[in-house]
């Protein structure tokens, strides 16, 4: 009726909101009374390794306008960030920048890694979790699992040594180590032969 319309119009109420674990809130709205129909707006702010998720009415926005129709009080709930492991080896022959170590990468994170060969060296391709990359600069976005990575350099002279009397280098990969054949001798990346007929 009536009354209890003019009632609601007229009377005060309460805003409250809150942070759960991983950021926090624009919580000067607190404290404060609010008449019916005030539209605020309320923000959530992920710390450092959070993503915002969800208001606790269910709202995905991290930054929302509200309408006070009724005391209100609502969390903002955080998730932290899956992170990733990526290990660059060093081996013999070159280098890599960054150095050779491990990073922690978060989730969608790119990083680029470029192989520089030493004097004498050239740069043949990367080893990635067993499978052959060969663009250099590389660039890995962490996804779903931990990288080990692997540069794979060989001796510039026998990168260089085919002449009309010799077959032509053929990489493949077995057990995760890169080899090259040519003809019948198979060379590890270092240039060692390995095997032989």
């Amino acid at each position: 009726d009536a009354v209890t319309k003019d009632f609601t119009l007229e009377r005060l109420y309460s805003v409250f909101i809150s942070a759960g674990t991983g950021g926090s809130v624009n919580d000067e709205v607190n404290g404060d009374e609010y008449a019916y129909g005030s539209q605020l707006t309320i923000i959530a702010t992920p710390k450092e390794g959070y993503r915002f998720k969800k208001w606790s009415d269910g709202d995905t926005a991290s930054t929302r306008e509200i309408t006070v129709m009724e005391d209100i009080a609502l969390e903002a709930t955080f998730q932290r960030i899956p992170s990733y492991t990526v290990t660059i080896y060093e081996v013999r022959g070159g280098t890599t920048d960054p150095a050779p170590n491990t990073y922690t990468l978060l989730e969608n994170e790119s990083m680029s890694i470029t192989a520089i060969p030493d004097e004498g060296f050239v740069f043949v391709g990367w080893n990635i979790n067993g499978a052959e990359e060969t663009a250099n600069p590389f660039v890995i976005t962490a996804i779903a699992t931990d990288y080990n990575i692997e540069p794979v350099f060989t001796n510039e002279e026998m990168g260089t040594e085919q002449t009309t009397l010799q077959p032509v280098a053929e990489k493949f990969i077995q057990n995760g180590l890169l080899y090259i054949r040519r003809g019948e001798t198979i060379y590890d990346a270092q240039g060692h032969i390995t095997s032989s007929k």
